[in-house]
């Protein structure tokens, strides 16, 4: 790769185990003087569509004859949000590295860019023409960002992202202010709390 601009991206190549690249940035001012310095990045592998993925269950158990087992298969966040994990990447990765840490356009863009990467889409990721209309809108006005210099800083390490201002899938507005626009969450709320309280008291009976 050789750039003169002072911003550089490449894509990573595929590869089947860590395999590092250095980059040297040199710049030189008007007189002709100039200076040199590297950079290491390091590509790791990711899981490929034709493998396999890992299964790990907890010890093997004894249960009485008549009793509820509940196996639960449920992901380590059952929240679910995407949000919330960008902010820990950024946080956790800037704890280990300080301020050699990922940026947040780099955080951002292995979320948007990567996820769909990794899932092998080509539809979604970004924004361009004949690509799916997938965004977020965030409302970066309220006083929990109040004071930070960088939007992106504010979107992956301030404020509460449970709620989107407008959340878009494929150019169909499905949340709006906090609100999911396609289907009736008190309704759907309500029979999930029923079910789930009939689930522990039958569990608690057995």
């Amino acid at each position: 790769m050789n750039s003169v601009t002072s911003i550089a991206e490449f894509t990573a190549p595929s590869v089947t185990q860590e395999t590092p690249f250095t980059f040297q940035l040199t710049v030189t001012d008007n007189s002709g003087a100039s200076s040199s310095d590297t950079v290491v990045v390091t590509i790791s592998p990711v899981l490929a569509a034709n493998q396999l993925p890992v299964a790990s269950v907890p010890a093997d158990f004894n249960a009485n004859e008549n009793t509820v087992v509940t196996l639960d298969g449920s992901a380590s966040n059952d929240g679910s949000n995407m949000w919330e994990e960008v902010r820990r990447a950024y946080l956790l990765n800037h704890l280990k590295y300080g301020t050699e840490g990922l940026t947040a356009y780099n955080i951002l863009k292995i979320a948007t860019r990567g996820g769909a990467e990794v899932l092998g889409r080509t539809d979604t990721g970004y924004l361009a023409e004949g690509m799916a209309a997938d965004l977020n809108l965030f409302d970066l006005s309220g006083i929990e960002y109040a004071g930070c210099h960088d939007p992106l800083v504010s979107l992956v390490g301030l404020g509460n992202h449970s709620y989107t201002k407008m959340t878009i899938v494929n150019g169909k507005v499905v949340s709006k202010d906090g609100i999911i626009q396609t289907i009736n969450t008190e309704k759907i709320a309500k029979e999930a709390h029923k079910h789930a309280t009939e689930l522990v008291a039958k569990q608690r009976k057995a």
